[in-house]
Formats: structure tokens, sequence, C-alpha cells
């Protein structure tokens, strides 16, 4: 596992066990002096204190809620997710670092987290705010060998799992096609699917999980203030590490559903069958009743002109309920 994650996080994992405390005993990764000060030096950077005495060792001097390999290893009780687990101080994107494990023959399950992603990705290439320490940034590599056709399924099925994982701890969640976890309207999570393909079977799929955790409303951009909002926020203290093994046992259940399960279970979390909504799809405008989704995923509108319409892809905006 130490492999592959890397060395300032091993140490930031490492002096987070114990905060406060000096110890000399640094792990084997970075017990070289060159490496231990690149770490240090990293570190602090990001803001984290970390202090060095020639004789005592080093300390984390503060409390950090780091995502704790050992507590997500002692929750798990999935055959395959999260059996390996990459983590990273920082990532331009925790998908792209799977997919770079996924080249290099990686199993299925493995999971890779950041401390803090610098570039990280949300749907229809947005940007996806994922600030130090503050949520959970994971990536879910699966090899699932799943009709091309069901991909849709997939996005839909981790939704429900990250939906059930945070209303676990009290909070009222709900969710939004095709890929946002809302509490009281406001997205708290959002997955990002990216899959290959192999004689029109999916090989490999990679998704992005971000949850909103620890921020506080003035830790947002004012453009996110008024339509995101953090477990925190929402009153739920949260351990970052207990957030993700419950994730990850949470879909890999979800995942060995029937088809027709995941629908069904997507379809009870999501308000708003009924209401009329518009749909941006790329150029193209749409209105219409929100009926259901397809055998796929995709969203069904009953359009004023008569009929229905099938939507693969796209922004839903809520105009009239009922």
């Amino acid at each position: 596992m130490d492999a592959f994650s890397s060395p300032e996080f091993v140490l930031l994992e490492w002096l987070s066990r114990r905060p406060g405390l000096f110890d000399d005993d640094v792990p084997s990764l970075v017990d070289d002096a060159s490496e231990l000060g690149s770490c240090i030096e990293k570190l602090t950077r990001l803001g984290y204190t970390v202090e060095a005495h020639p004789v005592n060792g080093v300390r984390l001097r503060d409390r950090a809620d780091v995502v704790d390999r050992e507590v997500v290893e002692d929750a798990l009780e999935t055959e395959n997710l999260g059996r390996t687990l990459v983590c990273h101080l920082l990532a331009g994107s925790t998908n792209d670092l799977a997919w770079d494990l996924a080249a290099s023959g990686a199993p299925s399950g493995t999971t890779v987290s950041a401390e803090y992603q610098s570039s990280g990705r949300g749907r229809l290439g947005r940007s996806w705010f994922s600030p130090l320490g503050s949520g959970l940034w994971v990536s879910l590599l699966i090899r699932p060998d799943w009709p091309l056709k069901m991909a849709g399924l997939l996005t839909l099925g981790v939704g429900v799992a990250t939906a059930g994982v945070i209303a676990s701890y009290g909070a009222d969640s709900g969710l939004k096609w095709p890929n946002d976890v809302l509490i009281r309207g406001r997205k708290v999570a959002g997955i990002l699917t990216e899959s290959r393909t192999e004689a029109g079977r999916i090989s490999v799929a990679v998704i992005g999980v971000g949850i909103n955790v620890h921020q506080e409303e003035e830790n947002f951009p004012p453009e996110l203030r008024d339509i995101a909002t953090s477990l925190g926020i929402e009153g739920c203290r949260v351990s970052r590490s207990e957030l993700l093994a419950g994730l990850l046992n949470r879909v890999e259940k979800v995942l060995a559903q029937e088809p027709e399960d995941i629908l069904r279970n997507w379809e009870a979390l999501a308000p708003g069958w009924g209401d009329t909504v518009r749909v941006e799809a790329g150029e193209e405008t749409f209105h219409g009743r929100m009926t259901g989704l397809s055998d796929s995923g995709a969203l069904i509108l009953e359009v004023p002109e008569g009929g229905t319409r099938t939507i693969h892809a796209g922004d839903v905006q809520q105009l009239r309920k009922g």
C-alpha cells in the first residue's frame, strides 16, 4: 500500500495519529533525512504546522482529520472496493491518478484519495471545488464488464450509495438527476463517471466522488454559497476515514444489485417526479414533466407537444412543482 501512496501523505497520516506529540520513529518511506525535509516543507507550505526537533523528532502540532488507511481498512466490509487504497496529499485530479493506475494493471476496487485536488473535475467539463482536508475527494477504479448501455447506472448506483451514507449521519439527503446529492436543495456531493469500452462492454470505469464534509459557508467561493452545503454546515460531525469506509461498503452492495433495483432505489431518493423542468442538453433546451427513468438511467420527460423525450445528458432546473 505504501508503495503507491505519496511519502508526504504517509508522513501526514502517521503524524495525525499522535497530534502534539514528538516522535522520531518516522515511517520507512520518509526515513531519509532529505526526503523527510522535503515532506515537511510540502506539509508546511499547505498550512499544516509540522515541527521538527533534532532530538525529539517530528510532530504535527494541531489535530487534522486525515483519511487514515488503518481506520478505513478496519471498517471495510467489501470484497474489492478499497482493498487497495492509494492516498495522496496533493492531486490534480484523483480520476487522473486512477486512470494511471488502471493503465498499469491495478485491480478492480482500487480507490484513490487526495487531501487536496487542484483540478478536480465535475460533469460537462466543470471544475469541482476541493479544498485541503475539507471533503472526501476519491476515485473508484472498477472493471465491471457491463453492457455499454448500462453506463448511466454506475453514476446512479454510486449516487444511491452516497446519499445513503450521508443519510446515516442524520442528514436528509436526496438525489438530482443525473449526478448530484442534495441536502435542503443544496449540493453536498457530486459524481463523475468516466469509462472505456471493448466490444460494446464497459471494460474499466473510474468513478469520482466528491463529498463536502468540513467546510463552513464562508469557506465556499461567493458563487457557491447559495447552492452548496457540507455535512458540517448541516450539523453532522464526521470522520472522513469512517465516511470513506461507509461509502465503499455501500457502493459495492448497490452495484451488485439488479439494474431495476438500482433504478427503483434512485427514483425513491429523487423528489420532483411530475414537476415541470427545463433541461439544457448541449445546444438544445427542453421543457417537460419528469416522469421517470429509462432502463439505462436516462431521464424521461413528458413534453408539451405530446409524447415523451428521453434525455441522456443535461442540466435540469425545476420550473414548477406538480
